[in-house]
This record gives structure tokens, C-alpha cells and sequence, in this order.
């Protein structure tokens, strides 16, 4: 394995943006027990643009401050069953779109989920896990994006 192959480290949360749906700070669970990548999202409602199925969703990223909503809007990629931590089943609409942690940048699937979430809006699963090389400090939080959320990003084209 060289350098540049070598995992970075996360910890168990992280700051990430998601550039592409306008949320320039999202606090994640870094959760190598869900595969999937989740985003607890609201009012979702699927439509058709130019022949292709799209969906348009709400997302509050930061749960304290109820007064920020973005509305998000992207193709859907594919569908998701996902079981809560009760066992009900959900049908997802997934989408691909941006991340941007810390320094790094990549395309990931997002499963888009209207189960609440009380702390975190967002769940990064192992599958995104493996696709930015990282391991986990489950005793750490912070290690890639501050402790505080990051200003506006983007990345590269």
C-alpha cells in the first residue's frame, strides 16, 4: 500500500457539505453499521422533468435551527427499502450528488429518508466510507471537517 493509499482518518461525526443541493454544512453520524448513506429529509414529492424522474425534497441540516429549510432537487437514481431501528420498512427514492469532507470530494448515493432523526440529518454509511478511504475513531469527532460547520464549498468540476 503506498501513502497516497493509506485511510484517513474520521471520527465518529463529521461537518460535510453537499455543494450540488446547496447544504454547505451538514453535521453526519459516520455509521459503519448502516451501508447506505442516509439524508432525513422531508416533503419529498417526485415529478417528471424532461422524461426523467426527479425529486424535489426539504431538509433542515442543522436540527436547532428550525428557521433553515433547503429545498433540495435531483434525479432519482434508483430505490431503497430501508428498515427503521423498530423494523418498519420505507421506500426511498435515492439520488447521486457531491460531498465534499474536509478536503476531500466524490460522488455518492444518497438514500433520501422521511424517518426522523432527532440529532442528525445525515448518516454516512460504509459504502461512502470505502469510496473516500476512510477508517473510523469511534472515541473521536471532527477529524476531517472542524468541530465547526465549514463555510460555503464546492467541488472541482
Amino acid at each position: 500500500m503506498t501513502f497516497s493509499q493509506q485511510p484517513k482518518m474520521s471520527g465518529w461525526r463529521e461537518w460535510l457539505a453537499l455543494p450540488a443541493l446547496n447544504i454547505s454544512a451538514i453535521e453526519a453520524k459516520v455509521d459503519t453499521g448502516t451501508r447506505t448513506s442516509v439524508l432525513h429529509v422531508s416533503l419529498i414529492e417526485p415529478f417528471r422533468k424532461q422524461g426523467a424522474l426527479w425529486v424535489r425534497f426539504c431538509i433542515q441540516p442543522l436540527p436547532e435551527r428550525e428557521d433553515i429549510r433547503i429545498v433540495g432537487v435531483a434525479p432519482i437514481s434508483g430505490r431503497q427499502l430501508l428498515k427503521d431501528f423498530e423494523g418498519h420498512d420505507e421506500n426511498c427514492f435515492m439520488i447521486k450528488t457531491d460531498l465534499s469532507l474536509g478536503n476531500l470530494c466524490k460522488e455518492i448515493e444518497l438514500t433520501l429518508s422521511t424517518q426522523d432523526s432527532e440529532k442528525f440529518r445525515m448518516v454516512l454509511g460504509r459504502t461512502a466510507l470505502q469510496e473516500f478511504n476512510l477508517t473510523i475513531d469511534p472515541r473521536r469527532s471532527y477529524l476531517l471537517g472542524g468541530e465547526k460547520p465549514p463555510a460555503t464549498v464546492s467541488c472541482p468540476p
